[in-house]
């Protein structure tokens, strides 16, 4: 085991914050809520034409944040698990309590709200009845496979916790699978074999619900944390100027991705193409730039302006951020739609700003009950980690 464990240590890249990663995030969870805030009027902005239009087009790339996501989760636990190789079950059960202590006093705290809300002036609502799949954290099973709006109805919407079921299911199974395999490469070369075959089986087995089931079902998303696993165990290996070359075509395949992702939205699900290769390559474009801005030693415009206090403080809270700005969004919209003139743009408008304004005030309230004490906790027991180890 000792052996084991110190052939992994040398394949860990070095450990230490990243802001420019902490940008990515913000730009993820900022095309999120842009993607979500705008679907309601979606249809009408189309019509309307001119730059409300160019917009929708734009804020249709915003689903892809999720993928981000998975990809930083991927690339984040890999270089925690090389730089502390889970070798045994005492260990195993550390890192989850790790997680849990990290994501889960938020997570709860959250579905406490909606549940004393919903409780106190709706208690028929669909959602306090379907709530357990939330809490069970396989609510994308469900969507997967039955309805992807199980756990919504008119005034409360769940849908999006199932992104963070499946980053769950990564946390508990991937360093099992690393600790029987001691090779972070095979096993992301084994998540993005069984993503694909996965997907292909989806689509001759349930090819009319191969979009969701593609979408939705953990083990068919496997790739976009196979990805990011890849970028911390092999970037580091890649000469710079190659690896600044490899980011550089993915930021052109990316416009180009962007482009054909603006005008479908959420109908490139449909597509047999995307649904066999897009998601795979997204990820690996995505991964590519993330290798490239978390080996980049000296400071470039782009990680310049990825480290802009703003946009670091919008990573910082992006867990909150992902957690509240769809849960009112069906009441704050409908307000707005009701009080505002008759007039579509106005009612955007304010529906935008106070659904963004709720999200903010939640977030920030969360952060600081829920999330400011473990890292407070963290950057305390790092250094008597350390000394005791020494």
């Amino acid at each position: 085991m000792k052996t084991n464990a110190m052939s992994m240590s040398n394949l860990s890249p070095r450990v230490g914050y990243i802001p420019s990663l902490d940008g990515i995030r913000a730009l993820a969870v900022l095309g999120v809520i842009g993607f979500h805030f705008t679907f309601p009027f979606r249809t009408q902005l189309l019509d309307t034409g001119g730059l409300w239009k160019w917009w929708v087009h734009i804020s249709n790339n915003g689903w892809l944040g999720v993928d981000l996501f998975f990809i930083l989760s991927g690339y984040l636990i890999a270089r925690k698990l090389l730089s502390s190789p889970v070798t045994d079950w005492p260990a195993y059960a550390r890192f989850v309590n790790s997680r849990a202590r990290r994501l889960l006093p938020a997570y709860v705290a959250c579905l406490i709200f909606i549940n004393i809300v919903a409780l106190a002036f709706t208690p028929d609502s669909r959602v306090l009845h379907v709530q357990w799949w939330v809490w069970t954290f396989t609510v994308n099973f469900a969507q997967a496979f039955g309805n992807p709006f199980i756990v919504s109805d008119p005034l409360y919407g769940l849908d999006h916790f199932w992104s963070l079921a499946m980053e769950w299911h990564f946390y508990l199974l991937f360093p099992l699978v690393l600790m029987v395999s001691k090779s972070p490469v095979k096993t992301a070369l084994g998540m993005l074999a069984l993503a694909l075959c996965v997907r292909l089986f989806m689509l001759w087995l349930l090819p009319e619900r191969s979009a969701s089931a593609a979408y939705f079902f953990t083990f068919a998303r496997m790739d976009g944390f196979a990805f990011g696993v890849l970028a911390a165990a092999r970037a580091e290996h890649i000469p710079p100027r190659t690896l600044c070359l490899f980011a550089k075509v993915a930021i052109g395949a990316l416009t180009v991705l962007f482009v054909v992702v603006g005008y479908q939205s959420i109908d490139i699900h449909h597509s047999v193409t995307f649904q066999v290769i897009g998601y795979t390559l997204a990820s690996g474009l995505f991964a590519t730039i993330i290798a490239y801005l978390a080996t980049k030693n000296q400071p470039t415009p782009i990680t310049l302006w990825l480290e802009h206090p703003w946009l670091v403080r919008i990573g910082l809270i992006s867990y909150s951020l992902y957690l509240w700005h769809l849960v009112f969004i069906s009441i704050i919209t409908g307000w707005a739609v009701k009080h505002a003139s008759n007039s579509l743009i106005p009612q955007f408008l304010l529906s935008s700003a106070i659904n963004l304004a709720f999200t903010l005030v939640a977030s920030i309230i969360s952060y600081r009950l829920f999330e400011q004490g473990y890292f407070r906790q963290r950057r305390t027991l790092q250094p008597r980690l350390k000394e005791a180890m020494t």
